[in-house]
């Protein structure tokens, strides 16, 4: 990854350089408390009103990612990228 790709890390990179797990993560955001839609309480849970227009635009950028989980036991041998894409 690049300076590019993270522009608000405070670590010091030079263009083109890698950086590090921990210096990608250490990539924040600050955003105002007033622009975080207000929460309520409805019976025993916290409810927040997201747009509709908010929510199928989330609904769409969804329908490109796959979330799982992959459990090996200790004897087993790491997947290669191709391994895994058989296996799914």
């Amino acid at each position: 990854m690049n300076q590019e790709v993270f522009p608000n890390n405070k670590a010091s990179t030079m263009p083109g350089q890698r950086k590090t797990f921990a210096q990608a993560l250490g990539n924040t955001c600050d955003i105002p408390l007033s622009q975080l839609p207000t929460p309520c309480i409805k019976g025993n849970m916290i409810v927040v009103r997201i747009d509709e227009a908010d929510y199928l635009a989330g609904l769409e950028d969804c329908k490109t990612h796959f979330h799982g989980r992959i459990i090996l036991s200790k004897r087993d041998k790491p997947l290669t990228h191709f391994d895994l894409t058989k296996n799914l």
